[in-house]
């Protein structure tokens, strides 16, 4: 048995997980040979492992993914090429971050819908014409993948708005009988970022077992959390930061309640959850590429070594954040410092529906180095604010007065004629309704009229919170455009449009506006337009599309897309039909704040 959990606690090789422990048994073998060194091929594949498996950044882990790291950016093996070509990342800056974020879903998508096992020859293919096909399937179950992920993560979080509850324990625990359990720990670690807590996903219907991954946080051993538990379980297994485990239904209810006790009796002597540390104060003005770069002598990041969290004070922001991701769910910030007038961009991720400051305020934030169409530059991490003494505080919105008129189809049926001073919000519709605006045009008003359904609960929320209307007027016009068949000719006609343009460039946001579609189920279309070879697109960070005429077809892709886009399709229609029977309330009440 070769298991490092069997070594004493300080010892360097403890912390190994799967990938670390078969490379350094590679290493014995090697040196038993008389070939001391040769095992230095295979520091990249441990690096991936390592890094994608959570495991701590202490002990052994951390030196052998440096130097795994090195090994990817100076002479990375054909599939981790072909795989960082199709995301757009040159290798010559790749970091932790991205095996984090980039290399490992798309790995870890084979393992969750389908059979992990061609995954090997995948990464030790000399092939480059096998490696560019196989990592195009990747693309595809990644995108199928995260089309899961947002389905589940949006069926969690509503979880914890029907029950505020779950978050009075220290750990958050959710289950329901048909999350797919490939991709439950995924949505976990969302959730951990979120929720700042451990977090354990279970699925299983209630006459069988519950199975289950969880995800935690830096100062809870959650393996040695759940087993003080292990009466109740059937199995388990994991480490520090991740585990699994298997319990039968019934056993639920008592479990929760223990593990709760397990992990208050580590934190017992520990800062508060929601009690952020800081490292050091660095006012904007004093950050440089330079000094990033002397940050990242400190990496690799990530649990048993996480990045430095800074403050900046009496910062303030420059203009209105800006909704980017697939879903819209992140947000860009420009954070002024008004003593060296140093603008610096952040990202806040997930944060669609949180409240951000007015004006002056205390900002908590990471630094990293970002490349964008080959140039280097400083990047800001949002991590937290509290607002400055004197600032003005948000306080609770009164209710808004509500007007139900989803029964009419046609803006020519409306029963009575609309406030002067009314917010018109229509999208989709050809041609536009007379003053309407879409999401690009919300502003404060008394009065919003919701005339076409809203593409999502979110666009919803974005625009009351963008709005802040005293009144709102619910009509139900649909712009038809929820059957591939019709989406996907709207859609090519937008591009064809667009590539009449001297500089054939729209902003995706403005394509999923003219869509009346979240700009999630925009890029899939997209992306299936150019699989299907009726164009070449790019998307940038900043979510502009470039368009070119053309394209080389690539059916597995296209096809894998065609299902995707049908799925996310599908949503969208299952959430329209319920905007039209749901409780008024129901749909503009926002979502619970979260400190």
């Amino acid at each position: 048995v070769i298991n490092p959990q069997r070594l004493p606690e300080a010892h360097p090789l403890r912390p190994l997980c799967g990938a670390g422990t078969a490379y350094k048994f590679i290493e014995a073998l090697y040196a038993h040979l008389g070939r001391p060194g040769e095992e230095a091929q295979w520091q990249d594949l441990a690096a991936l492992g390592t890094v994608a498996d959570l495991a701590l950044l202490t002990g052994e882990n951390r030196p052998l993914v440096w130097r795994g790291l090195e090994q990817l950016r100076q002479n990375p093996r054909l599939a981790v090429q072909a795989m960082l070509e199709n995301a757009n990342i040159k290798e010559t800056w790749l970091t932790e971050e991205h095996i984090s974020f980039t290399l490992a879903p798309r790995l870890n998508a084979l393992g969750r819908l389908s059979d992990a096992n061609p995954a090997v020859e995948f990464l030790l293919s000399t092939s480059p014409s096998q490696t560019a096909v196989f990592a195009a399937q990747l693309e595809g179950y990644n995108l199928e993948r995260r089309q899961l992920c947002d389905q589940v993560f949006a069926a969690a979080q509503n979880q914890i708005r029907q029950d505020p509850g779950l978050l009075r324990s220290p750990v958050l625990i959710l289950h329901h009988p048909l999350w797919p359990g490939g991709v439950i720990g995924i949505v976990a670690s969302r959730l951990v970022e979120l929720y700042q807590r451990p977090v354990l996903m279970l699925t299983g219907h209630p006459d069988g077992p519950l199975r289950g991954s969880a995800r935690s946080v830096e100062g809870v051993h959650i393996t040695q959390a759940i087993a003080e538990t292990e009466s109740l379980l059937l199995g388990y297994g994991g480490h520090p930061m991740a585990a699994g485990l298997a319990l039968p239904a019934e056993k639920l209810g008592a479990f929760r309640r223990e593990l709760a006790r397990a992990v208050r009796r580590q934190t017992a002597q520990q800062a508060p959850v929601g009690q952020l540390l800081i490292d050091a104060e660095l006012p904007l003005g004093r950050i440089d590429l330079d000094l990033v770069d002397g940050l990242e002598r400190l990496a690799p990041f990530g649990p048993g070594n996480p990045p430095l969290t800074f403050v900046a004070r009496g910062v303030k922001l420059r203009g209105e954040p800006v909704g980017i991701g697939r879903g819209q769910e992140h947000r860009r910030m420009q954070v002024l410092d008004p003593q060296s007038e140093t603008l610096l961009e952040m990202l806040w991720w997930q944060s669609a529906d949180l409240p951000y400051p007015q004006g002056e305020f205390d900002l908590a934030y990471r630094l990293r180095a970002s490349t964008f169409q080959g140039q280097r530059r400083v990047q800001g991490e949002w991590v937290a604010y509290r607002d400055r003494e004197g600032a003005p505080i948000p306080v609770a919105q009164a209710a808004v007065t509500l007007t139900d008129w989803r029964a009419v189809r046609a803006w020519e049926d409306l029963p009575a004629p609309l406030p002067p001073d009314a917010l018109i919000w229509a999208e989709g519709l050809t041609p536009r309704l007379p003053g309407s605006v879409d999401r690009l045009g919300w502003r404060p008003a008394p009065v919003l009229t919701v005339a076409t359904l809203p593409p999502s609960r979110g666009d919803l929320n974005a625009a009351l919170q963008a709005v802040q209307p005293q009144t709102v007027i619910l009509l139900g016009i649909d712009p038809g455009l929820d059957e591939p068949q019709a989406f996907l000719t709207r859609l090519s006609g937008l591009v064809r449009a667009v590539l009449k343009r001297p500089e054939p460039t729209e902003s995706l946001t403005r394509l999923a506006a003219a869509m009346a579609h979240p700009a999630h189920n925009v890029r899939l279309g997209l992306e299936w337009l150019a699989a299907a070879g009726h164009i070449h697109m790019h998307i940038s960070p900043e979510n502009q599309v470039v368009f070119s005429s053309g394209g080389d077809p690539d059916p597995a892709l296209a096809q894998r897309l065609e299902a995707a886009l049908r799925a996310a399709l599908q949503e969208t229609a299952a959430f329209h039909a319920y905007y039209l029977q749901a409780a008024p309330a129901a749909l503009t009440a926002h979502s619970p704040a979260r400190t």
